[in-house]
């Protein structure tokens, strides 16, 4: 994988002299706040290629397999199903209303 930091690191630097004040105390502070964006533009790249790696890696696992609940006995198996229902139940039967 190419590294983008260093292309990033570059952009940064010729930003930060492009609008570099002539004065030495702007100069120190440029400085200064050049290396914190190098090194955070390096610890970035240290993230991206390790969640890199990890997709990789997850990518390449094995699926999961089905979850199936199964008796010692084996001519039993027993598989559970469903769904949830989200219905809401209304009534009025003209001497209560209520919801459900």
């Amino acid at each position: 994988m190419p590294r983008l930091g260093a292309g990033i690191a570059g952009a940064v630097v010729a930003g930060a002299l492009a609008l570099a004040s002539p004065s030495a105390g702007a100069d120190d502070d440029v400085a200064r706040r050049l290396d914190q964006l190098e090194a955070l533009v390096e610890s970035q790249q240290a993230q991206i290629e390790a969640l890199t790696k990890r997709l990789a890696e997850v990518q390449a696992a094995p699926p999961a397999p089905e979850l199936m609940m199964t008796s010692s006995e084996p001519k039993v198996k027993v598989s559970l199903f469903g769904q949830v229902n989200r219905a809401v139940l209304y009534y009025d039967d003209g001497a209560a209303a209520d919801v459900r």
